[in-house]
């Protein structure tokens, strides 16, 4: 199951970091190596949703507030170079498998909102 996101939080995280979201993961026809996970973050073209999850997995992971709620508030970056920073700490952290297995399946609803 794909996890989708607002389109105004998908707008105003383009807008802070000056690349379109493409919801497409694989564009036809894109032989391109300027969006691959490997290429400095400046030379990408867009982002996708797993760079969001990936930003939101190390936003949770680094707040040290217990999940109390049944929504969790993420701060939107605040610019192009902390989005890229926290979504390859998120990425290091999904393949690392250092995320905790859920004991039980709850799903969150994220908040978000400017620092």
């Amino acid at each position: 199951m794909m996890p989708t996101f607002d389109k105004e939080v998908l707008v105003t995280i383009e807008k802070i970091i000056g690349i379109p979201f493409i919801a497409e993961l694989y564009l036809d026809g894109s032989v391109c190596f300027a969006n691959n996970d490997e290429v400095r973050p400046e030379f990408r073209q867009h982002f996708n949703v797993f760079h969001v999850l990936d930003y939101v997995n190390a936003s949770i992971c680094k707040s040290e507030l217990p999940l109390k709620t049944d929504f969790i508030k993420i701060s939107y970056p605040t610019d192009s170079s902390f989005f890229w920073k926290q979504v390859a700490v998120g990425a290091m952290l999904r393949k690392s498998d250092l995320l905790e297995e859920p004991t039980t399946e709850k799903y969150f609803e994220i908040k978000w909102h400017f620092k």
